[in-house]
Parts: C-alpha cells; structure tokens; sequence
C-alpha cells in the first residue's frame, strides 16, 4: 500500500493531519486521490489555485453549456421527481435556496410546486442564463451569501451535484446549518463512491498496476471533482455539521443527459484511447440504465439522494 508523503489539504470530517494516515489510491495530473485511514473519505490531495473553492467557469466549459440548454426538458422532468420527494418530507411549501443553481431549472419547477425559490452559483455566465429565464439568482458561494443575508431563514436547501466539487465542504455545510430553519430540510445528490462504475474503476486500476487509470482520471480529474463520498462519509460530514440524515437513497442520473454529456467528450477526446473511453463510458451508462430496470437503482445507481435535518442550534 502506498503512502501519502506531503498532505496538502487535512480530511474535513475527522482533521487528520497526518500524512501516514492516509493510503494512496491513485496519483494524478491535478493532485493525489487519497483515502483517511480514519474515517475512511477519499478526496483529492490538492488545493486549486488562487481562492476559489468551486470550478466556476470550468465546470461549464466541462459540461457544455449548450449540453444544459439542449437538455432544459430532461432536467425539468427529472426535477419533477425531485421535488415530489421533497414535498414528501416537507409538505409546507416555503422558502427554498437552491445551491449550485445553475440554468435554475430547478427553481423553476420548485416555484409550480410553490416554493418560493431562491438560487446561488459561481459561475457568471450560468446565473445570467438563469436570470434571463426569469429566475431569482446570485453569483455568489454560500458562506457569501450566509455572511450577507443572516436573517434569511429557509425551510429548505438543496445542493444538486455541487458538494464533490467543493475544497471545503465542511465550511459551505456550516454555513447552510445557520440559515436553514431548525425544522427545515437539507437535500443533496452526489455521486456514491458504493456505485458500480467506481468500484470497477478502482478493480481496473488495481488489476492493471495502474497502467488502466484513463476511468479513474475521468472520475477524479476531468469533472473537477474533489471528494468521492459513501453513504458512510456523507454522513460522518453531515452530523459533524450539524445534521442528521433522515433518508440515504440510490439516484440513477438521466441516461438521456449523461449520453449527450458523452457525445459532448467525445467529439473533444483526443487519441484512439479517450475516444474509446467514452464510447465505454457510454455503453457502461445503457447498461446501468439498463440494470437498473432489471434489479433495481439501488444495484446501479452511480449518485445517492442524501435528505437531513439539523440535529443541534445553529452554530
């Protein structure tokens, strides 16, 4: 087993600090991915450059604009869903901050169910688009927004696909716990490192002696994603903040807007192999799709729906 030798970034569920703590999963072009013996949270050991915590514009370029724009009716119809599930736990509508907003479809569909909706994103280009579909936006982080709007109260905040892109996830959930209502409701998707695409991503790894890493490098480097969460650490970092998980379930993403993502890096691959990567990546999202009819999400799924309520007065 590898060691870590320098650890740039300490785990922020349980502060470990020591560098022969952690097992070396996978190095990489942008920084080490890195598993606390302790805990047991993988993330990448690096920080980004200057002080952003999130991908800002690079995210958007990484998935393409024009993928969302395309895809307004999928995600509208998936959001659909959401919701109802929401409104299952929490069946009095009221003020609901959607962070990482954003086109803010979302919002859209939360407000024809009555919320009154609120969104926050770093990316300029993004919250524009959402501003001209007539929803109510700031670009902003939410420790940002926390700090400038205290009074804020919600009864609901949801974090869609944002919490693995984040350096400091402890800090943004910190900064969530002080404007949700003590009764209110968290809700976040992420993907699940228990998911089949990531377990065969680490058993290629391994069988190969690292020299199979193209998935891997996909998975941690090329969407800007920072942490790989379980079931176990997701909620190791919630109650560490002040939450209790209520609900932990399998989210099988969209096969219609994950394949468009694929065409989308399949016209940027470069080479024989990242071209047959994402035509791999493309068939491994039909079989999940695919599985998911024959035995169930819970055996497919590649993200978790994570819903939780505070557990303790705000910080």
């Amino acid at each position: 087993m590898q060691k870590v030798k320098k650890l740039r970034l300490e785990c922020c569920i349980c502060a470990n600090t020591d560098p022969g703590g952690y097992e070396l999963l996978y190095p990489l072009p942008r920084g080490e991915v890195i598993r606390c013996r302790r805990c047991g949270l993988i993330y990448v050991n690096d920080l980004p450059s200057g002080d952003d915590d999130c991908q800002n514009e690079e995210y958007f370029t990484y998935w393409g604009i024009d993928v969302y724009q395309k895809s307004e009716g999928l995600f509208l119809e998936e959001f659909h869903q959401v919701i109802k599930e929401i409104n299952r736990f929490n069946p009095l509508t009221g003020k609901l901050l959607d962070i990482g907003c954003g086109p803010g479809y979302f919002l859209t569909v939360a407000r024809q169910y009555g919320w009154e909706a609120v969104g926050l994103d770093v990316s300029k280009v993004i919250v524009n688009l959402a501003k001209k579909r007539g929803e109510n936006v700031f670009c902003c982080k939410v420790e940002k927004f926390a700090l400038k709007y205290p009074a804020e109260k919600f009864d609901c905040i949801t974090m869609f696909n944002i919490l693995e892109h984040l350096v400091y996830p402890a800090q943004a959930l910190s900064a969530v716990r002080r404007i949700l209502k003590s009764d209110g409701i968290i809700v976040i998707e992420t993907p699940t490192e228990d998911s089949l695409v990531r377990r065969t991503a680490h058993l290629l790894y391994r069988l190969s002696n690292g020299k199979c890493d193209h998935l891997t490098r996909q998975l941690y480097h090329c969407g800007g994603h920072h942490f790989g969460f379980s079931p176990k650490t997701i909620s190791l970092l919630l109650v560490s903040q002040g939450f209790m998980p209520v609900s932990i379930q399998p989210a099988l993403s969209s096969p219609k807007i994950a394949l468009k993502k694929r065409i989308v890096e399949l016209a940027r691959a470069r080479g024989l192999a990242e071209k047959l990567l994402q035509l791999i990546l493309a068939g491994a999202i039909s079989l999940a799709w695919g599985g998911s009819r024959l035995f169930g999400p819970q055996h497919m799924a590649n993200r978790m729906r994570i819903l939780a309520r505070p557990n303790m007065p705000s910080k």
